[in-house]
């Protein structure tokens, strides 16, 4: 699904340069919802003059892990599209910022999509979005798909290793032994999926 969020600071974001959300905390008490990035160079120094303007509400903490800026920022909740796909039953699996768009990827029952979009009308202009049947062939955990998916964005899985596990940890706020561990029950899942019922490509020569 691809939206311009209307008050959002994704709204004022106008650069090619993807921003790559990995993180999503809400606290609906006070009314926050913490967002964790991940940008390039040219992205952060957009984000941080956004923050000069005042459209980004503050900044928790930023730091840079190899060519890519982590940014910990807070913006108000009640109006969020993350709050409104979640009183709708959604879950988040990705969500990019460039050129003034919004770009999500969630699971949602299909009879909640029309209450669901009626709702983003109200915050939002839905350019477009497309809807594909969710046939399962693992069962991810939330977390193992969020630890996967942040570990993927940061460069974990690239040679050489952009970053540690424990710099994803810490933008994930999780401990190391906890990150390892949700990749590797997820890489075993993926791993097993793929390759059950297939005949071995190599002669390993056992025997």
């Amino acid at each position: 699904m691809n939206l311009i969020h209307e008050k959002c600071w994704s709204m004022y974001y106008n650069e090619d340069s993807v921003v790559k959300i990995v993180g999503l905390v809400p606290d609906q008490e006070k009314n926050v919802l913490r967002v964790v990035a991940l940008a390039g160079e040219k992205g952060y120094k957009s984000l941080s003059q956004l923050k000069e303007r005042g459209i980004i509400k503050s900044f928790y903490n930023t730091y840079r892990t190899g060519s890519a800026f982590v940014v910990d920022m807070a913006r108000e909740y009640s109006d969020s599209v993350t709050s409104i796909l979640s009183r709708n039953g959604a879950v988040v699996l990705s969500s990019s910022k460039y050129n003034g768009m919004e770009e999500w990827n969630v699971l949602i029952y299909e009879h909640h999509i029309p209450h669901a979009m009626k709702e983003l009308d109200s915050v939002a202009h839905v350019e477009s979005y497309r809807e594909i049947d969710y046939a399962p062939f693992l069962t991810l955990t939330r977390q193992e798909y969020r630890t996967l998916y942040a570990a993927l964005a940061m460069g974990y899985f690239e040679y050489p290793k952009k970053v540690r596990a424990k710099e994803v940890a810490k933008v994930l706020g999780i401990r190391e032994s906890t990150f390892v561990y949700h990749v590797r029950n997820a890489q075993r899942k993926l791993f097993t999926s793929y390759l059950k019922g297939r005949e071995p490509l190599l002669d390993f020569g056992v025997g």
